[in-house]
């Protein structure tokens, strides 16, 4: 785990890219239908143990306006799929120590934190404080990938996977929103 990481999860207020404040839940993002299935297979753990769908409030789709335009088309019919959050906001696969317990196949949306693909799928960091390495950096992308050690191309090709995912949710989302009967 990179050495601004460690920092992060030791700070008070900052809580960390794994942890939604019970007050900004309702604009936690949402994931793919692939990225579930990754899960799944990696962990056994059937869908419901780990995820939700819920409905997006007119809040928070004027947030998710701002944001990523594919982040925004994970979005069906105003419903998305998130995963599931520990009572103090902590991500349900984050184990105190260990860090991500499913590193290897977590969502694109954690994969690529604090970064948000633009219209053109470039790289934009992220607003806000919950990455302190984003803060440290002042958005500046070279000083961010270097303090996250992490490489550029490789979420570039992240980014080309969400947009492959996104198609495919799009074409399942809907009909399992109609056998879960959340939408005619």
């Amino acid at each position: 785990m990179p050495a601004v990481c460690n920092a992060c999860s030791q700070l008070e207020g900052y809580g960390g890219c794994c942890q939604v404040p019970l007050t900004y839940q309702e604009l936690q993002l949402p994931i793919t239908l692939s990225d579930v299935q990754k899960i799944s297979d990696f962990t056994s753990k059937s869908f419901d143990e780990f995820v939700e769908i819920d409905s997006v409030s007119s809040y928070a789709m004027i947030n998710f306006n701002s944001l990523s335009p594919l982040i925004k088309s994970q979005i069906i019919d105003g419903f998305r799929i998130k995963l599931k959050l520990k009572p103090n906001g902590e991500c349900i696969f984050l184990k105190s120590g260990e860090g991500c317990t499913i590193k290897s196949v977590r969502p694109s949306v954690c994969k690529l934190f604090p970064f948000l693909p633009d219209d053109e799928g470039n790289l934009v960091p992220s607003l806000g404080k919950s990455c302190l390495a984003n803060h440290l950096a002042s958005q500046n992308n070279s000083d961010i990938l270097t303090m996250l050690e992490q490489d550029e191309d490789e979420l570039l090709s992240e980014v080309e996977e969400l947009k492959k995912n996104i198609e495919v949710h799009h074409k399942k989302m809907h009909p399992l929103l109609k056998s879960f009967n959340i939408i005619n």
